[in-house]
């Protein structure tokens, strides 16, 4: 819950980098009131998404995708595993 508090109002652009569909993540901004809980949905999808990648894996694919969104703050809370 940690990260989907700092990821913020940027789960969206975020999302759509990591592959969700758009209409996904409009059901999920339409869902829910608050971007914390738009966030951890977001992840929560994806997470579902990527089907049973190791935790390796799936935490490389994200902090390369915050990287490559210049969350440089974000990709060293998830390298730090907090």
């Amino acid at each position: 819950m940690r990260l989907a508090k700092q990821i913020s109002t940027g789960y969206y652009e975020l999302g759509v980098y990591l592959g969700i569909e758009v209409p996904i993540m409009n059901a999920i901004r339409t869902n829910h009131n608050d971007v914390v809980q738009c966030a951890f949905e977001m992840l929560t999808t994806w997470k579902r998404s990527i089907g049973r990648l190791d935790s390796l894996t799936t935490f490389n694919v994200l902090r390369r995708a915050l990287a490559d969104l210049e969350r440089t703050d974000l990709v060293e809370l998830v390298s730090s595993g907090e």
